[in-house]
């Protein structure tokens, strides 16, 4: 009514939203990109703090229960403390285990999200919807019911979650038109990639190391 044109449409994948987007006249038609920061960081990136905090609740288990091996006496005594050992220090295991595969494939899925690889190429869609597809299946494959679930939602969005790949496509094209040096060009994705990075990092020492290659890549 007021003459504004909607090309594009981001939300997270609130009730409210969703239906408006479908039932709005004026919005129906508007391509609508799924929110990646609640449809992936907000669903498994809390994950790592608490798996962290689990691993190191359960080392300190094991710890204690090693002090208390040591200072056993009596045989029978000693028999007990140690099968509690061996119980807790094969959960420290596990738990460690849980913690580092799971930061592992959660920051190769991460990277999935990027839309220029680290040489400044535009990232496939197809490609990056099959690898973020066989990460969600090797963390489902750690056996976490509440992680899971977290997965089965990631599933549902995937098909509105890389839009922006698609978009990303026609701009470069047209940057190519502007820029006859491919090369350059190439480097000015790498640098405008590496300053969302900047923006969006909360640790300041990578918000600091993001900066610095956004810089160099000018």
């Amino acid at each position: 009514d007021n003459g504004w044109e909607a090309l594009y449409l981001v939300t997270d994948e609130g009730t409210g939203l969703c239906a408006g987007h479908a039932e709005t006249e004026a919005m129906s038609e508007v391509l609508r990109q799924s929110d990646t920061y609640h449809a992936i960081a907000h669903q498994l990136g809390k994950w790592i703090n608490r798996l962290e905090a689990a691993a190191y609740k359960a080392i300190g288990t094991e710890d204690k229960c090693e002090r208390k091996l040591d200072s056993a006496k009596s045989d029978r005594v000693q028999e007990k403390c140690w099968e509690a050992y061996e119980r807790a220090a094969e959960a420290a295991a596990k738990a460690i285990r849980l913690y580092e595969e799971f930061c592992y494939l959660y920051r190769c899925l991460v990277r999935e999200l990027d839309v220029f690889d680290a040489n400044g190429n535009l990232r496939d869609r197809q490609q990056a919807e099959e690898q973020i597809e066989a990460g969600l299946t090797l963390i489902e494959n750690l056996g976490h019911s509440n992680i899971t679930k977290a997965v089965s939602k990631i599933r549902r969005v995937l098909p509105d979650l890389l839009h922006y790949l698609d978009i990303a496509k026609g701009i470069v094209e047209a940057c190519k038109e502007l820029c006859p040096d491919q090369e350059a060009l190439k480097a000015f994705c790498i640098a405008w990639q590496k300053g969302k990075a900047a923006i969006k990092a909360k640790q300041a020492d990578r918000k600091k190391r993001a900066a610095e290659q956004e810089q160099f890549y000018r």
